[in-house]
Order: structure tokens, then C-alpha cells, then sequence
């Protein structure tokens, strides 16, 4: 599973993992909880309901951050 995701990754430097991140990916999607939760976790951002609460949380906070 992370071969593939590391795979639709483009060129752009700001995508590129080091080996310890790398690594540690490789790790994670080996443990089945954490797979569990990844994919409940996409479930949920793809959520169109979910999405729009969330970017109107996020801009909440935006909004809040700037009174400090």
C-alpha cells in the first residue's frame, strides 16, 4: 500500500521522504490498526458533508488566529 501511494507522488522536492520518514511509513502500513484508521480517516475527508465542516472549521481558526 505505501509503494503505491509513494508511487503517485510526483518530483516536486517538497513530496521527497527521507529514509527515516520512509521507513517509518513503511512501518506504519505494515500494523493493520493503523490501516484501519487511514482508511476511516479517508473516508472521512472524502465526506463532502464532512469536508465542508471541516473548511469552515479551519476557517474559524484562521479567523481566530489573527486576533492574536
Amino acid at each position: 500500500m505505501f509503494r503505491a501511494f509513494k508511487n503517485t507522488t510526483n518530483d516536486d522536492p517538497k513530496n521527497k521522504l527521507t529514509a527515516d520518514e520512509e521507513k517509518k511509513f513503511e512501518e506504519s502500513f505494515k500494523d493493520e490498526k493503523f490501516r484501519e484508521i487511514l482508511a476511516d480517516y479517508m473516508d472521512e475527508i472524502s465526506d463532502p458533508a464532512h469536508r465542508a465542516e471541516t473548511e469552515a472549521y479551519i476557517t474559524q481558526l484562521e479567523g481566530d488566529s489573527q486576533v492574536l
